[in-house]
């Protein structure tokens, strides 16, 4: 994806920061915003804009992993970054399950590396 503000794509050109610098100091609801912004909305077709509810972001979670789940790549273990990417989705979702949203978006930034590497 052109002008991906994640991680770098190509792997000759490694990131500069030492691994587990955290330098992401917004909110929870920013940072899911953004992870719906940036790639989830448009890979999985779930708009949070739909979920206007206290648990918003679960219901938004648990919509993205049915609708990915569903996916012919996924659902006949095709696509190994998708299966991946698949397992990573559903430990957000059960930590969003269980009332833990910033926890779920540790996962959510495993996804996002992923899916910007994918085609």
């Amino acid at each position: 994806m052109p002008n991906w503000p994640g991680a770098p794509a190509d792997p000759d050109d490694p990131p500069t920061m030492a691994c587990g610098a955290v330098l992401d100091f917004r909110s929870t609801e920013q940072v899911l915003q953004s992870h719906a912004d940036l790639w989830l909305a448009s890979l999985t077709g779930v708009d949070p804009k739909m979920y206007i509810t206290a648990d918003k972001w679960a219901n938004v979670l648990i919509q993205a992993h049915r609708a990915l789940a569903e996916q012919p790549e996924c659902a006949g273990g095709v696509s190994e970054p998708l299966n991946s990417f698949l397992m990573m989705l559903g430990i957000a979702v059960e930590s969003a399950a269980m009332g833990d949203l910033y926890q779920a978006i540790v996962p959510l930034a495993y996804c996002e590396t992923v899916s910007a590497r994918l085609p």
